[in-house]
């Protein structure tokens, strides 16, 4: 009986400590929205999450405008960073269809998607969902687009933020949203968890007594 219960509560906690950031080492990079990490021996190739940046050269393919120029600062700033983390979006899935990782990129503690859109070496694109940090984002692009930046030099008209009214937020106001919900949620996952615990050690201290009577 008490086997059965050590090993209920070690299958339940997982779900407690899920975990939304990991710390990886740089690996490579593809282009100037995708690079390899390095993760407890495991390669991710990462698709980094609600940008597109214009492509490179390949499959006898010209490089779009600014492809090059985005892989160059994409794998610049990779390259000199001292710590790295993938942040995953509750909002979206961990994999693309290709089997990609979808992550937010931290790279020393700016956020490396927002360093791109600012240049104007991507934009905002495959928004399925209410990602996290895209309504600040947004902001930035627009500001980005205003100053004629990188693809906007030739690009006219945004796409999804176009329909994303103006606000103030802050990357500090989403993260603080973020980690309030995270508090509930991980309250309420304990609470559940601990309920399931109980109900099953009742069930097997009743099925104990039946077995002795």
């Amino acid at each position: 009986m008490k086997k059965n219960l050590i090993f209920i509560i070690v299958l339940l906690l997982p779900i407690v400590v899920n975990g939304e950031t990991i710390t990886v080492s740089f690996d490579s990079c593809i282009d100037g929205d995708t690079a390899h990490f390095i993760y407890h021996d495991q390669n991710l190739k990462t698709r980094f999450l609600a940008i597109n940046a214009p492509e490179i050269a390949h499959d006898n393919k010209n490089a779009d405008f600014m492809g090059e120029e985005a892989k160059e600062l994409t794998c610049k700033l990779l390259s000199n960073a001292s710590k790295i983390e993938l942040e995953f979006d509750n909002n979206s899935n961990k994999e693309d269809k290709y089997g990609r990782t979808l992550a937010w990129i931290w790279i020393d503690g700016k956020l490396l998607q927002e360093s791109l859109i600012k240049e104007g070496m991507a934009k905002i694109d495959y928004i399925y969902d209410e990602y996290l940090y895209v309504p600040y984002l947004c902001q930035v692009e627009k500001k980005a687009q205003k100053e004629r930046k990188g693809i906007w030099e030739k690009e006219k008209g945004l796409g999804y933020c176009s329909k994303v009214k103006d606000n103030n937020y802050t990357l500090d106001d989403l993260k603080n949203d973020k980690l309030e919900d995270i508090d509930i949620n991980q309250s309420e996952i304990i609470i559940l968890a601990t309920i399931i615990v109980f109900l099953v050690f009742m069930i097997l201290i009743t099925i104990f007594v039946i077995k002795r009577s």
